[in-house]
């Protein structure tokens, strides 16, 4: 009986390893998503201040133009900023409002980018 057990403690060392090898995949892959997640959101942030940087042009020329002028910009406006940073400006009227989007971005070389966007609103006139 002892002689056709030997082999068994072999099965039982591959199949405890094998179990070992699959949870520490999985945790490294969970651990390296979330390190990247974490370093992306200061990218986020900086994207969020570019879109704030354009909200702030829109409001800086809606409160020095008169009435009857109309946004320096048509339907799109761009500007870049330092360090891959840049906001678009998009406006539109919608129910006799006026709406400007600003849709900030920061180009990173790996990927798209990341995008925040902010949006105001007055009547239109």
């Amino acid at each position: 009986m002892i002689k056709k057990e030997k082999g068994s403690i072999l099965y039982f060392a591959i199949v405890i390893l094998g179990i070992l090898f699959s949870t520490g995949a999985v945790m490294s892959t969970i651990l390296v998503q979330r390190v990247r997640m974490i370093g992306n959101m200061g990218y986020s942030v900086a994207a969020f201040y570019a879109a704030d940087s354009g909200i702030e042009k829109a409001l800086y020329v809606w409160e020095h133009i008169e009435e009857d002028d109309v946004l320096e910009w048509d339907e799109y406006y761009e500007e870049r900023l330092e360090d891959g940073q840049r906001y678009i400006l998009t406006r539109d009227e919608r129910d006799g409002r006026l709406i400007i989007i600003s849709s900030g971005e920061y180009e990173l070389s790996d990927t798209a980018g990341i995008r925040r966007a902010i949006q105001v609103s007055r009547p239109s006139n």
